[in-house]
């Protein structure tokens, strides 16, 4: 089943803090987004998804989705009209020709001249497309040496052009130049400043150039220069959904839990430099200053197969049962107007925000 459902009233569910601070002698007030519309639905076929997890914009508005478990990339239009797809299972060193091809990508961007670039996670490449999904270039291989990966999940470029890659289970970020040249890499695994467990999603700011990286397994955002130097972190675990290991409310320091994560994923930036990330294990949305000051927060749990935590956010009203919670998100982009799109990964779908 594929659905798609267009509405736009204030989600009653956002746990919401309205937040000002001056500046420049003005006061600035930011507040959770609004619910806007969805689309997807379980399946294979073109617009369905499969456990999806990366999500870019191109350079005219359109959203390239990884449909992860599919092992594919769809494109679709700012309204989540479907417009193509590339990409099948391959798995490198079987007989099959793999250009083009994928293990369960996870990571993905696209450049201003819209080159899109994937990680193809299972198979330890990065693979570059033209915005039409012809295959251009691809580089890497498995292993910890220099320019090698394992793993690799998030993506993202710098004003440059060069590539900043989360090279996931190497516990590193490694950076490459256009042409996949090898450029230089920091990190290693642990709890330290500037060490990792498992960084997942990575973003840039072309302005400040702060690279900013979720700390996945240590519950926190780093902050880098583009060298790699250690600048900040925030973050701590906080569980507010409970699981074999953990009860809920682990490591909580206030009943909402703000600033802290449980395995955060995804990060973006908006246009006036705030820092959104996906606090993946506690099914919500969190957001910062640049600095990592506490702004706001939206989401809860939602389990759409079962109905299992899902809540009508306006009762009688156009919305449904489960508009604007999350099972497991993974990955979000931004646009520069402020539309938030998040892949919703084990609900299969994408929900908009604005």
């Amino acid at each position: 089943m594929i659905y798609r459902i267009r509405r736009r009233f204030l989600l009653g569910i956002a746990l919401v803090m309205v937040v000002g601070w001056l500046i420049g002698g003005s006061a600035q007030v930011v507040s959770p987004p609004i619910f806007q519309f969805k689309w997807g639905g379980p399946g294979a076929g073109p617009g369905q998804f499969n456990a999806p997890e990366g999500i870019a914009l191109g350079p005219q508005g359109q959203v390239y989705l990884l449909d992860t478990g599919n092992s594919r990339v769809q494109l679709f239009d700012a309204q989540g009209d479907f417009l193509s797809e590339w990409g099948s299972l391959c798995s490198l060193g079987s007989s099959e020709p793999c250009l083009g091809r994928f293990k369960e990508p996870e990571g993905i961007a696209v450049g201003p001249d819209g080159t899109v670039y994937v990680a193809d996670s299972g198979n330890d490449r990065i693979e570059l497309f033209d915005a039409q999904g012809r295959f251009i270039a691809q580089w890497g291989s498995s292993g910890s040496a220099d320019g090698q990966l394992s793993n690799p999940v998030g993506l993202a470029l710098d004003r440059q052009g060069d590539l900043y890659v989360a090279d996931t289970l190497n516990q590193r970020i490694e950076v490459f130049a256009p042409s996949g040249a090898f450029l230089r890499a920091w990190g290693s695994k642990g709890s330290e400043a500037g060490q990792f467990k498992f960084p997942s999603g990575i973003t840039v700011n072309p302005d400040s150039g702060s690279v900013y990286v979720t700390d996945n397994v240590n519950n926190r955002v780093e902050r880098f220069d583009l060298q790699g130097n250690f600048l900040s972190s925030w973050g701590s675990l906080c569980a507010l959904v409970g699981d074999k290991e953990r009860p809920a409310g682990t490591g909580c320091k206030s009943p909402q839990g703000e600033g802290q994560f449980k395995l955060p994923f995804g990060i973006a930036l908006d246009k006036a430099g705030n820092v959104y990330v996906v606090d993946q294990g506690n099914r919500r949305i969190e957001a910062f200053d640049s600095r990592g000051r506490y702004l706001f927060q939206w989401g809860s749990a939602c389990e759409l197969s079962s109905g299992a935590g899902c809540v009508d956010p306006d009762g009688s009203g156009p919305l449904e049962l489960g508009d604007g919670q999350f099972l497991s998100p993974k990955g979000i982009a931004i646009t520069p107007d402020g539309t938030i799109y998040l892949a919703d990964s084990d609900n299969n779908r994408v929900e908009v925000f604005k």
